[in-house]
């Protein structure tokens, strides 16, 4: 069975998520230490499964949960970017020309006796 799992500790902290096509193949062979996790597999404690067959579907929802949960032992797949609304610096130089619009909105109303 394919799809997608995630380790947690006992505490329910997200440690790792993966995919794979043979679900039960792939969490036997972390528990047992023998992949990319072998450091850090005695930290694993639950897992959960969610069962999807394709493939595509399978790397949308491995990138969309490792970037929701944030596991600690993902590195890849993680989305990290800067974008107007979560850049603070552009935040910042936005609200810095709208208070200028402002002021020089407010100033031709006086003008006007608006």
């Amino acid at each position: 069975m394919s799809g997608i799992y995630h380790f947690m500790s006992r505490q329910k902290e997200s440690l790792y998520i993966g995919k794979s096509l043979n679900l039960s193949r792939r969490i036997k062979s972390h528990i047992a230490g023998s992949t990319n996790t072998r450091d850090v597999h005695k930290y694993f404690e639950y897992v959960e499964c969610y069962f999807i067959d394709d493939a595509l579907q399978m790397e949308i929802y491995e990138t969309y949960m490792i970037n929701i949960f944030k596991p600690k032992f993902n590195v890849d797949k993680v989305i990290t970017y800067k974008t107007q609304r979560y850049n603070v610096d552009v935040n910042d130089a936005y609200k810095n020309e709208r208070s200028n619009i402002q002021q020089r909105i407010d100033m031709a109303l006086e003008n006007f006796s608006l």
